[in-house]
């Protein structure tokens, strides 16, 4: 509840911000503004990725992974932020998912890592 009512909010401030002007200017390369079929490849590519590497080693490996590949997908190329930001969402996305939703954590056909993820989701 507290989640969709999160994403109510922001959505009705962004729109609000929208209809007011308050928008920035858009960059060059920013999002698929500037598209092309490499970069479209490259993000379907990322999902791909992200189901292969969830089903071999569960949830947080593959969230840890999918992102770090989204991230290079569109030109970050600072480790510090690939690694950080990665193992960040992945904190966050394990203790909202699994500890605070209750959602079920199926183990990697290769690795099981939730002994070490119920750290983060309470279990």
């Amino acid at each position: 509840m507290a989640l969709a009512v999160s994403l109510i909010l922001g959505a009705a401030w962004l729109a609000i911000r929208a209809f007011k002007g308050k928008v920035g200017e858009i960059k060059d390369g920013y999002g698929f503004l500037d598209s092309n079929m490499r970069r479209i490849t490259v993000v379907v590519g990322c999902g791909a990725f992200f189901v292969l590497v969830f089903w071999l080693f569960g949830y947080f490996v593959a969230i840890i992974a999918g992102y770090m590949m989204a991230q290079l997908a569109f030109g970050v190329r600072d480790k510090l932020k690939l690694i950080s930001g990665a193992l960040i969402m992945a904190i966050a996305m394990q203790w909202l998912f699994m500890g605070v939703m209750r959602l079920n954590d199926p183990r990697g056909v290769l690795i099981d890592m939730r002994p070490y993820t119920n750290l983060i989701s309470g279990e």
